[in-house]
């Protein structure tokens, strides 16, 4: 019978760093460990939906864009229209997803309004991403 671990050990090492990167930020330090204890079972469960809702939020390549644009800096509205291609209304509806799931925050300045990654998660996350798809 193979263990977590073994297939972790067996996948690409880009892979492994995801797994690595998640499993560090979800505070699930030794998943084979984890699974053996049924106390921790639940913890397990819980940390393991927390980073499926967020691969979910990131599933859509244009809220990753703007995201790993947000990863470099806080941006403003119409730095990100441009930025992304989207029109302002699609951005917005993106936008509205990623602060209703605390991804992002904004600050305000008169009439302008800026977003920044909220959730330092999210930038190591998105960072890796960039590294590993765009690579840089």
């Amino acid at each position: 019978m193979m263990g977590p671990g073994a297939l972790i050990s067996a996948a690409p090492s880009s892979w492994a760093m995801l797994f690595t990167l998640v499993s560090a930020n979800i505070g699930v330090k030794d998943i084979a460990l984890a699974a053996s204890d049924s106390r921790n079972l639940k913890v397990m469960a819980k940390k393991a939906d927390e980073a499926a809702a967020l691969m979910r939020s990131l599933s859509h390549g244009a809220r990753l864009k703007v995201l790993c644009e947000l990863s470099a800096g806080e941006k403003s509205v119409g730095e990100l229209v441009e930025l992304s291609g989207l029109s302002q209304s699609a951005l917005s509806q993106h936008l509205a997803r990623l602060r209703e799931e605390n991804l992002v925050a904004t600050r305000r300045e008169a009439q302008t309004i800026y977003y920044s990654v909220a959730d330092p998660k999210v930038l190591k996350l998105v960072r890796l991403l960039y590294e590993l798809y765009c690579g840089k």
